[in-house]
């Protein structure tokens, strides 16, 4: 008889203690639901050990992530990881962009990949794997990532932008300019698509349509003096020298620094005060 009370008594133990470890998850579960990321981290942290109970260290970890401290974040998502052999793919993207924050691009790739192994369509993880892969200087291989993207959905202008963007820091002009036409194409009234454009014909010597497409992004975006040092650049070329002169005053005028070695260069300084 005593020895059945005792296991009465173990299992009403242990379902006090679930009750209880419901209610602190609950509790968490509302303060994560009205942003009070600090009051979750407390509840958490009152208890002595998180390591078996994954909702309460999801709910930190994603407290921390939001708080801005990857660090602690990333602690709480390896614990998960570690921890669990049926983690959702959400835990490694969580992971992988606290990598990022503190520029440790290989663990954030790595964890890309994983997802993607999972999920080969992953919009989340295969542009943020674009993204790195170009930071690194790693152009063909986020070209690989941008097509992919793009054969999902060609209509994003963004999408055709960047790969534009990487193709030119491949050399290879043509394809970039060909990139930014399809994000123009989409998207007519962002001025940088038609710098970047322009910026490439510089390159193809096609000076005259890299002029045009500086017309259009300074009507886009006037105060970009990037733009008019560009466009001084391609009127130099083509031996327009009083434009070149005109458009790199302005430049400087729009803080591009750049300009005022170009004009004490090849412009009549005495005409322009720097």
């Amino acid at each position: 008889m005593l020895k059945i009370n005792n296991y009465v008594v173990i299992i009403l133990l242990l379902f006090v203690f679930s009750c209880k470890q419901d209610s602190v998850i609950d509790n968490a579960i509302e303060c994560f639901d009205n942003k009070d990321y600090l009051e979750v981290i407390s509840i958490c942290d009152s208890l002595n050990d998180l390591s078996n109970n994954h909702k309460l260290l999801m709910l930190r970890g994603k407290s921390f992530y939001h708080l801005g401290n990857s660090d602690l974040a990333l602690r709480d998502f390896t614990t998960l990881i570690n921890g669990w052999s049926d983690i959702d793919t959400n835990v490694y993207l969580l992971r992988a962009e606290c990598y990022n924050e503190i520029h440790l691009y290989q663990g954030a790739i790595g964890d890309y990949n994983r997802v993607l192994s999972i999920d080969s369509m992953n919009i989340r993880a295969l542009l943020a794997r674009a993204k790195i892969y170009s930071l690194l200087g790693e152009y063909v291989l986020a070209s690989r990532d941008w097509k992919f993207l793009l054969s999902i959905d060609s209509k994003k202008d963004l999408w055709n932008s960047n790969l534009g963007l990487v193709y030119e820091n491949l050399l290879e002009y043509d394809k970039a300019v060909y990139y930014y036409t399809l994000a123009i194409d989409n998207n007519k009234f962002e001025g940088f698509y038609y710098f970047n454009r322009g910026v490439s014909f510089m390159y193809l010597d096609k000076y005259d349509l890299a002029i045009r497409d500086f017309n259009s992004a300074i009507t886009l975006n006037p105060y970009n003096g990037l733009f008019y040092l560009e466009r001084g650049k391609a009127y130099f070329l083509i031996s327009r020298i009083s434009l070149s002169c005109d458009d790199w005053k302005t430049a400087i005028d729009l803080g591009e620094d750049e300009a005022k070695s170009l004009i004490e260069k090849h412009c009549n300084t005495n005409a322009f005060t720097i």
